[in-house]
């Protein structure tokens, strides 16, 4: 009789322990959609404006991890992963990254950031500029892509351009990133600005830490 309470009271604190713990609910890791983003981390970016003029960034490195992301009614939680890389224009004006994750058991995304803390003649000194970028698996030979393009010369094939950049930012009149071309071999080959400036690819070498 002794030994049959003492397990039951072993199995009561095991249920107990159990009904409070959340439960996985799955694993969605990024997987060989990490080859999306092109980049190391490690690179150092030249762009040439229309003035030819460099705009240079250095790599800050890639990193990932796994994350637990809890449900909304807290029943469970999924494994989920971000993978993310960054780099700084080395006049220090410019910050870019570039994100990849998933998000409870949906598609992963691919994100650019660029931030930049320049001052205008009103006063506003800074904007942010993101875009989802669509995964070159789901989203091949839809709208969002062009066959072919040149850029200073070079011609790179199935590139992805949006028009439709989010922009946060102090107020309208800073000069912020309108037009995003992207290749998942290349990366970011042409950025056009509201004030009509732009930026082209020159070259990709190592570089950055």
């Amino acid at each position: 009789m002794k030994k049959y309470f003492i397990f039951s009271i072993t199995l009561l604190a095991i249920l107990i322990a159990s009904c409070g713990k959340n439960k996985e609910l799955g694993v969605n890791l990024l997987g060989n959609l990490k080859n999306e983003n092109p980049y190391t981390g490690n690179e150092q970016l030249i762009f040439l404006d229309q003035n030819n003029d460099s705009i240079i960034f250095n790599g800050e490195g890639r990193y990932s991890e796994e994350y637990e992301y809890t449900t909304f009614n807290m029943n469970g939680y999924y494994v989920n992963e971000k993978d993310i890389c960054s780099f700084v224009s080395s006049d220090g004006i410019y910050n870019l990254s570039i994100s990849l994750y998933t998000h409870k058991a949906t598609a992963a995304e691919l994100t650019l950031k660029l931030f930049s803390n320049s001052n205008s003649s009103d006063g506003c000194n800074s904007y942010t500029n993101y875009t989802d970028i669509p995964l070159y698996e789901n989203y091949y030979k839809t709208c969002f892509f062009i066959d072919l393009i040149s850029i200073t010369d070079k011609y790179y094939y199935d590139v992805f351009v949006d028009s439709s950049l989010v922009h946060y930012g102090e107020c309208s009149t800073v000069n912020h990133a309108e037009r995003l071309f992207y290749s998942t071999q290349y990366g970011i080959l042409k950025i056009d600005f509201s004030n009509g400036t732009t930026w082209e690819l020159e070259s990709v070498s190592l570089g950055g830490k």
